[in-house]
């Protein structure tokens, strides 16, 4: 999860370091929050587990979905962006 945290900071242009202190950085990440917390009431975690256990899939589902999810909703003119992250 951390992972993946920083990288939604790098596609923001952001570091935590950067966000010390910086009300507006902070907001700029709060959508991230959000979608997180959409994320996990939705129980989109146990269902995507469920479904990965049904059809064997043998990588991190969850983490490539959650990936695509939030970089479409936190930029959804970018499709390409979700390549570059490491």
């Amino acid at each position: 999860m951390e992972k993946f945290l920083n990288n939604l900071l790098i596609l923001k242009g952001l570091t935590l370091e950067s966000l010390e202190g910086d009300i507006d950085g902070v907001k700029d990440f709060s959508q991230i929050w959000a979608l997180m917390h959409l994320w996990k009431e939705l129980k989109m975690s146990r269902i995507i587990a469920s479904e990965a256990l049904k059809r064997n899939i043998q990588f991190d589902l969850e983490a490539h979905l959650k990936a695509l999810t939030f970089n479409r909703l936190d930029d959804p003119d970018s499709k390409l962006k979700i390549l570059t992250m490491q």
